[in-house]
């Protein structure tokens, strides 16, 4: 009897480390679930993260070619204005050539447009009239 005793003795002790062995596996399974829900949830959120880091590569992508236009059209415009500013100096150049041609009668002040105008026209210039200087009175006179 004292075999049967002892052989219920340690079938209950080896059911015992079996139902510690089956309750750490199942722990272990949860936590391995766990573990694998969390890798889950992290690499969803990666690839989250990708797609925007993507639609801002995108946006920098669209900025960068938007400056690039912008600095074409800024250098186009510089250079019509470059090209216009030599145009307008050229035309300054020759006007001054042009005026350079007529000759004056009498340089002083006032006499350019009679003059100008008689050198064109033909027609004498008008000669400034110009007061007589002013005589001072004394009780000698």
């Amino acid at each position: 009897m004292e075999a049967i005793i002892q052989g219920a003795n340690q079938s209950a002790q080896a059911l015992a480390a079996l139902e510690r062995i089956i309750q750490r596996q199942n722990e272990e399974t949860v936590a391995i679930g766990d573990e694998a829900e969390s890798l889950s949830r992290m690499s969803t959120r990666i690839s989250e993260s990708t797609a925007e880091q993507a639609n801002g590569a995108r946006e920098v992508g669209k900025s960068v070619e938007s400056a690039s236009r912008l600095t074409q059209d800024a250098a186009g415009s510089a250079e019509q204005i470059s090209a216009a500013t030599q145009e307008l100096s050229d035309l300054a150049r020759r006007v001054q050539e042009m005026l350079d041609q007529f000759r004056l009668r009498d340089a002083g002040p006032g006499a350019g447009a009679s003059a100008h105008a008689a050198e064109r026209t033909g027609i004498p210039a008008v000669e400034e009239v110009r007061p007589a200087p002013r005589r001072l009175v004394t009780r000698a006179d």
